[in-house]
């Protein structure tokens, strides 16, 4: 320690994943190298140069308003409407048939085409539409893809394909009580893992390159402008910037959704009752309300057994609502507007009395959440 001191100008420090810590600057460190201070006391000490004062430090974030004081910003933005062309058209290669069916649903769903400023949630998108197009040759009807929650359902069940090649043939949702059955123990496997490991480092992390492959930027891409121009140049007047994402993380916490919504009520009340924890799963409380208050996820949710099963000696019935009541003792309202707003839950919305314009309501989501509080259980659709 004494010699980093001695030379911290030689030091760089990397913060990564800075949203994902609940940065709290209550003070810096007092000039006592004998003293063992918190975490947020050294974060603090560091960013406010007080501590290894000739560092330079490194911090990689998503947006958000609770960023330390910095000298120097880079954003690197997701993918531009011509970047979302082209990634179509690699994607569907000669198939003319798919590329006019994504373009065509796109146009049509402008939720889901905001998704796509994304690289990884295009890719999700196109996956999930071409599922959908070879399941349309068959009876039934595949469900309409409207919101993120059922977005990352439609790609976890990909996924699982992937890694089960001999079920590749099956379509959803004909064949999907078939599909869950041959791989459910793999799911509840993914789930458990997933529970555990939640905001933990990752067991295999996905290198620059093999996302750039997964995106469809292969070598020869790699040195004309377009790559430079995805990350530098977003045209996206109407959506707000978006930073490059990968999949594992967030495929591990839909996961961990699941295997919440299968387990005992227990295991639901116990993550809202530890603040600690909840403050640190918000990606997991997004997945949790979208799997279980959306109706619409029902096909999907009704082979994982969403209903979660009452704990062994607990009297506590616990539904929707009553999850949503809990989060409300730990978030301000503003807060848990925003992970009500961002969990997909259209379903939530629909809640407002008919009197008040929702588009006149700002925000929409305080409104909504104000008055499903006030509202008897029935109120809220659930699966």
């Amino acid at each position: 320690m004494e010699l980093l001191r001695k030379q911290s100008s030689k030091l760089i420090l990397v913060a990564e994943g800075w949203d994902e810590f609940r940065y709290n600057d209550t003070g810096v460190c007092e000039r006592d190298h004998n003293k063992v201070f918190g975490l947020n006391t050294i974060l603090a000490s560091v960013t406010s140069h007080t501590m290894l004062p000739g560092a330079r430090i490194v911090i990689t974030s998503r947006p958000s308003q609770n960023l330390p004081p910095r000298n120097r910003t880079i954003e690197v933005y997701g993918f531009t409407d011509d970047n979302i062309q082209k990634y179509i058209d690699q994607f569907s290669r000669d198939d003319n048939q798919l590329k006019v069916f994504i373009r065509d649903y796109l146009e049509n769903n402008m939720n889901i085409a905001s998704m796509c400023y994304l690289p990884v949630h295009c890719n999700f998108v196109c996956v999930c539409l071409s599922d959908m197009q070879a399941s349309t040759r068959s009876e039934d009807t595949p469900p309409a893809v409207t919101t993120m929650t059922q977005l990352y359902v439609l790609a976890a069940i990909n996924l699982a394909k992937k890694l089960h090649p001999a079920l590749k043939h099956i379509n959803m949702p004909s064949d999907s009580k078939l599909f869950f059955d041959t791989v459910g123990n793999s799911l509840k496997c993914h789930s458990e893992l997933a529970k555990h490991n939640t905001m933990l480092t990752p067991v295999r992390i996905l290198s620059y390159e093999d996302d750039l492959e997964q995106f469809g930027i292969h070598e020869e891409d790699r040195g004309t402008g377009f790559l430079a121009e995805c990350q530098m140049k977003g045209k996206m007047a109407c959506f707000p910037r978006s930073c490059w994402t990968f999949n594992h993380l967030t495929l591990q916490e839909m996961f961990a959704a699941i295997g919440l919504l299968r387990g005992p009520q227990q295991a639901l009340l116990q993550l809202v009752e530890d603040d600690a924890s909840i403050r640190q799963r918000e990606v997991l409380i997004k997945f949790v309300i979208g799997l279980w208050c959306d109706s619409q996820n029902a096909c999907f949710m009704e082979h994982l057994g969403s209903q979660t099963h009452p704990h062994p000696g607990s009297t506590v019935e616990l539904s929707p609502r009553t999850f949503i009541q809990k989060l409300h003792a730990v978030y301000e309202p503003l807060q848990l507007a925003t992970v009500l707003h961002e969990s997909q839950t259209p379903c939530l919305l629909d809640l407002l009395p008919e009197e008040i314009e929702s588009d006149k309501v700002f925000p929409t989501e305080v409104m909504a959440l104000s008055w499903i509080l006030k509202q008897p259980e029935c109120c809220v659709t659930t699966i």
